[in-house]
């Protein structure tokens, strides 16, 4: 089951500091509720690493997530997954939550690093964001995974085209597949020309490397920090207009120059 389940929690309720050590099916799964959390660790994790659904409308800053290659769960293994409703319906309040700050690292430490993934890792996405979802990242980074964004269902393609659904200020490196699932509404090509639209800010790297983070697949002693003149050490955003709901301009979140979890 969930490492840690929040069901219509309220934003009185403080979640700070806390580690999910393998959990056996998704680390963290928000249904509904407004609760905020800050410095939220995922290791290990059998399935999802962040899952959100049924109306949740909090913000997250600092989530760190990392994968064993050795351990999946039997669905598909993905970062991020993210919903509406099953149905997709336009029920409110709708799945608006904004994530910054968030580093995810994958089952795929490099190109033949393990040789073969296996198949619920090399099916799993980056970020699965479907169902009517409007989730919102920002600032984060997101390495070694089977592959990069899926964006599934008409509904949430169209509310990425106002940025009601969005991922800004956003780097993905090293994914094993495709950057952009061919699954995706439309078709990979849509879905990475939206991504890598200037005003986004977005980016991909072919390799982990690229990100110069010190050593974050050494599963024996980890080390999550950039090296100097790491990309990730500069580039953040902190700014949204006022009419959306949730806006990264939220004195909840702390204004750091850096992309990614490194607080």
């Amino acid at each position: 089951i969930n490492g840690l389940t929040l069901y219509s929690v309220g934003d009185e309720t403080v979640i700070d500091y806390i580690k999910v050590y393998y959990s056996g099916d998704d680390s963290y799964e928000f249904f509904g509720g407004t609760v905020n959390a800050k410095h939220l660790i995922a290791l290990a994790t059998e399935d999802d690493d962040f899952d959100t659904d049924l109306g949740y409308k909090g913000m997250i800053q600092f989530g760190l997530a990392a994968r064993d290659s050795s351990i999946v769960d039997t669905d598909t293994a993905n970062g991020f997954e993210s919903d509406n409703d099953e149905p997709g319906s336009d029920n409110k309040p709708y799945t608006n939550a904004v994530f910054s700050n968030i580093s995810t690292f994958g089952p795929a430490a490099g190109p033949n690093d393990p040789p073969t993934l296996k198949p619920k890792h090399a099916s799993g996405n980056v970020m699965r964001l479907r169902r009517n979802t409007r989730l919102q990242i920002y600032n984060s980074i997101f390495l070694g995974y089977g592959n990069g964004l899926l964006l599934e269902s008409t509904k949430s393609w169209q509310a990425a085209q106002y940025d009601s659904l969005t991922v800004q200020y956003s780097i993905i490196a090293g994914v094993r597949g495709a950057f952009f699932n061919p699954s995706s509404q439309g078709g990979a090509a849509p879905v990475r020309e939206w991504f890598m639209n200037e005003m986004r800010h977005n980016d991909t790297v072919p390799d982990n490397t690229g990100l110069m983070i010190t050593d974050p697949f050494n599963y024996d002693a980890r080390n999550f920090q950039p090296m100097e003149n790491s990309p990730v050490l500069t580039g953040s955003y902190w700014w949204v207009p006022t009419y959306k709901q949730n806006t990264i301009d939220d004195p909840f979140f702390q204004h750091v120059d850096y992309i990614g979890a490194l607080d």
